[in-house]
């Protein structure tokens, strides 16, 4: 990845060039948000779900808190918070609130952080073995400073290196990660080698979204005090604000120097022995849940395996190591691997109070290559293939469940393949927190929980915050967009409502999903959001809704998504006897008929067989010429119906605000934008503006004035921003598909999506100084480079950060997010206003110059692709500049491209 540096050069023309993100610099980074607490070792960090606008949002409204350290802990020590939901529970600092911890569960017994355990060949000191652990809590301690356990300082427990572990007491370690302690003590950050701890980073702390990192240093160290640097253990804390979870993206980064590993032979039982020269790691999140009710805290827990995901194979540098892997004549060190495979998984750990209250969940991707759901025994160890790997308890409810993700795999100094064997520089393992009320989850040993017929069931709510980052909607489905969105006003109600166009009928669209595209009725008498098949039913069709009798004489509102279909015609010329060819407005409606016909006679058009072609999923339609025979020249039509989407607003800035003023550079995009969309056979409802124009024009926002204040929720204090319900009684906005054009500092709509989507605009508002004001890769891998005065490896989160270089460099983002709303923003937006109107051109594609559309090539890219940024290379012609895509992101990850003969992205690792 190439990183720019921004140069402000003042001309005349600079003020035609500016876009929506120069604002006004801020000289501290971030603004502090009312009610967080951030310190250099721990930080609490307040949701907002239950103070937000999210009314079509189908489950509770409450927020999580989460609280936080700089050793990568979800576990704010001075203020007794860890993942706390509602102010009614908190499994990993119970309970939920500011009293004492529970007789039964001390802080020192609260277990919630990671083990690291290396293994390999020094060239000088032979075989071996490093292990770290921040845990918060080693049973006889808490907190603490990292504390060095060796078998010479006496320690009962271990009288040889071998015998070393988390349980022993030891000697503190000073900031540089040298003993400096006297006294054996306990605590809950140990190793046997050294590590070093930087402060809490806190990158964007912004209205609905929060990203901090976290870095541990870790280090081997022989007898005399020698270290050698090994790895960079680095978490990314990214906390949606409005959801009930926490995605913590875990990178492990190798920093060894020349000289220092040696080979050593990894051997799976059904695979040829390896000789690498490798760091071979054992790597797993640990937490000990507390979710119950007072004053025993018991759950419930099983672990569901092999969910699907859109991440595989193709979002990693580095798999986990095969099953059964072991060093020769040692225990195999694996039950499963290597993943992820393909098709990508993710597995999943359910825990429900004992109660039947409250459901919390623990993600992992890839597929752990160990597990457990009651770890206790193993809290302080790494998982060997042969140690129990329980999906249940043994007895349930029990205090309490404790679950464990590990992956084994290799790191190398470059990138190695040899056989079966795949190593290199960095491994990224993914774990996701959360907790909610318990909707329909249940365990089949869950005799207090339980419903007929009961068994082990994923809580529909965990599966939709779930779904949205391991299944998001993405930009392939952006080119692929089917459906339209409509509101309907029926004043004093009867009861029973007739949906034109039909909704999408029940059983495609459940009512609890992500991305679903299920109706919504509201009850404008009470403002009360109704449920299906509680409050109503949607007849089969979709055409009819029947409301309970108790609502008769209610103001209702229906909104609805609808599947139209077209006919259209290709007419293709056979050349060179290529028998294959792309239909252009694929893909074709399922369950209607294709009709093919050789025009090459217009006399004597001749239908051809439905059994000499094929038309495959991917839109290509091929000629079978044994069956009709097809020659050189030959006119071939066809004829086809198509599902036919649409975006119901096209939005740009007002440019009435002084200090938010968009420029019509970002008007002439829209309308490239949208010519893109309906030359891709998706229709374009409505144009409009994010804010309130001196005249009456659609607006999109809530709030009212020709400035940004009349918008925020607290132009002080509460900088969110919120869509309005509707534009009018059959323009719907909230819930509905919406484009905005132009960047975050002059089109609130691009505001608002900004706070979700995985490449966004680090608004110095409420950005680390490191990486304000720039394009920020989220979830790109470039973390660590080497520091030329030190010659050691350095974290920098500012390698992910792109600015534009002026006049020679531009960057832009086409990206997409669904919010819990339902609502569908896809956002075009460059640095500046002339790398906005070419990410436009881009999207729209210029036949004179031989550029393809992009959102023509969008329909063939990788599931999960949700952000892409555009370089755009103006140093050769300023009036034709070229584009290369540098990112593919995802919402955990990101991944390389290759399409046709172009790679765009890759997965960043120097």
């Amino acid at each position: 990845m190439s990183r720019k540096t921004y140069t402000v050069t003042v001309i005349a023309t600079l003020a035609v060039m500016l876009t929506s993100l120069l604002l006004p610099v801020a000289v501290n980074a971030g603004v502090p948000i009312v009610g967080d607490d951030i310190r250099d070792d721990y930080a609490l960090i307040n949701g907002v779900l239950d103070t937000d606008k999210y009314a079509l949002y189908p489950y509770e409204a409450k927020a999580i808190t989460i609280g936080l350290s700089k050793y990568g802990e979800l576990i704010d020590e001075e203020n007794r918070v860890g993942l706390e939901y509602a102010g009614e529970r908190d499994p990993f600092a119970p309970p939920a609130g500011t009293g004492p911890a529970p007789g039964l569960i001390p802080m020192k017994k609260w277990i919630q952080g990671w083990h690291i355990n290396i293994t390999y060949n020094h060239y000088s000191w032979g075989r071996r073995n490093v292990w770290a652990v921040a845990l918060f809590a080693d049973l006889s301690e808490y907190g603490g400073p990292w504390i060095r356990v060796d078998d010479s300082y006496g320690a009962t427990t271990a009288t040889i290196e071998a015998e070393e572990d988390p349980r022993d007491p030891g000697l503190a370690l000073d900031d540089n990660g040298d003993v400096v302690g006297v006294d054996l003590e306990y605590g809950g950050r140990k190793t046997n080698g050294s590590v070093v701890t930087e402060p809490l980073k806190v990158l964007y702390n912004g209205p609905r979204r929060f990203i901090a990192m976290c870095v541990n240093h870790i280090y081997d160290m022989n007898d005399e005090g020698v270290k050698e640097p090994l790895v960079d253990v680095v978490f990314t804390i990214i906390f949606n604000k409005v959801k009930k979870e926490v995605i913590i993206l875990k990178d492990i980064k190798i920093t060894i120097s020349k000289y220092v590993v040696d080979d050593i032979e990894i051997d799976p039982p059904d695979k040829p022995t390896v000789t690498v020269k490798a760091l071979v790691i054992q790597f797993s999140d640990r937490c000990e849940w507390d979710l119950g009710s007072s004053p025993y805290y018991t759950s419930y827990a099983h672990w569901y395996f092999d969910l699907p995901t859109a991440y595989d194979e193709d979002w990693t540098l580095t798999p986990t190591l095969p099953p059964y892997w072991s060093f020769p004549g040692a225990n195999p060190g694996a039950r499963d691997g290597s993943q992820p495979g393909s098709p990508g998984t993710f597995d999943v750990a359910q825990i429900i109070s004992d109660d039947g209250e409250y459901v919390g969940w623990a993600a992992y991707w890839p597929s752990p290559s160990d597990w457990s759901v009651d770890g206790a025994g193993e809290w302080w160890e790494s998982l060997d293939a042969d140690d129990d790997h329980p999906v249940d308890g043994t007895t349930e409810p029990w205090l309490a469940p404790l679950t464990i993700g590990e992956w084994d795999f290799a790191l190398t100094m470059e990138p190695t393949e040899t056989g079966w064997f795949v190593g290199n520089r960095q491994f990224r393992g993914v774990t996701v927190y959360g907790v909610t009320d318990r909707n329909n989850a249940d365990d089949l040993d869950g005799n207090g929980v339980d419903i007929p017929g009961r068994s082990n069931v994923l809580d529909r709510e965990v599966l939709f915050q779930l779904d949205e980052i391991f299944n998001p909607q993405d930009l392939w489905a952006v080119a692929h967009k089917e459906t339209e969105r409509h509101v309907l006003f029926e004043y004093d109600t009867d009861c029973t409502i007739v949906l034109v166009p039909p909704a999408i009928p029940p059983d495609v669209a459940d009512w609890y999903a992500y991305c679903s595209f299920a109706e919504r009725v509201i009850d404008l008498t009470t403002d009360t959001l109704l449920v299906r098949d509680v409050d109503y039913t949607l007849s089969d069709d979709g055409r009819v809704i029947e409301l309970d009798p108790a609502y008769e004489g209610h103001d209702i509102k229906v909104l609805w998504s609808s599947i139209r279909q077209v006919e259209k015609v290709d007419l293709l010329t056979i050349v060179g006897g290529v028998l294959i060819y792309r239909l252009s407005h694929w893909p074709v409606a399922e369950d209607k008929p294709v009709f093919v016909i050789d025009i090459t006679d217009p006399e004597y058009p001749v239908v051809v067989p439905s059994d000499a072609y094929s038309i495959d999923e991917d839109g290509f339609i091929t000629f079978d010429n044994e069956t009709y025979e097809i020659f050189d020249g030959d006119k071939i039509k066809v004829i086809y119906d198509v599902d036919l989407g649409r975006y119901e607003w096209v939005v740009v800035g007002t440019g009435l605000d002084p200090d938010h003023k968009a420029r019509n550079i970002d008007s002439a995009g829209a309308a490239m934008v949208a010519a893109a969309f309906k030359n891709k056979n998706m229709e374009i409802g409505l144009s409009g503006l994010d804010i309130q124009d001196l005249q009456v024009v659609p607006q999109v926002m809530a709030g009212s004035g020709t400035t940004w204040t009349g918008y925020y929720y607290d132009p002080e204090s509460d900088k969110r921003v919120a869509l309005r319900d509707d534009w009018c009684t059959y323009w719907p906005v909230a819930s509905s598909n919406m484009i905005a054009v132009g960047g975050p500092g002059v089109n609130m709509l691009t505001y608002y999506f900004n706070e979700f989507t995985d490449a966004f605009w680090a608004n110095p508002e409420f950005a680390d100084s490191s990486i304000a004001s720039s394009l920020y890769a989220l979830t790109c891998w470039n973390i660590q480079t080497l520091d030329p005065e030190t010659e050691q490896y350095v974290i920098d989160p500012s390698l992910k950060a792109y600015y534009a270089d002026y006049p020679d460099t531009g960057y832009a983002v086409i990206a997409t997010y669904k919010d819990i709303n339902g609502t569908i923003g896809v956002v075009v937006w460059g640095l500046w206003g002339r790398d906005t109107y070419y990410a436009a051109q881009w999207l729209h594609g210029d036949a004179e110059r031989g550029i393809p559309p992009g959102l023509v090539q969008l329909q063939d890219a990788p599931r999960g692709i949700t952000a892409i940024v555009l370089e755009i290379d103006y140093s050769e012609d300023i009036e034709h500049p070229t584009f290369t895509v540098v990112e593919c992101l995802g919402t955990i990850s990101e991944t390389l491209w290759t399409h046709g003969e172009e790679d765009k992205g890759g997965i960043h690792d120097p």
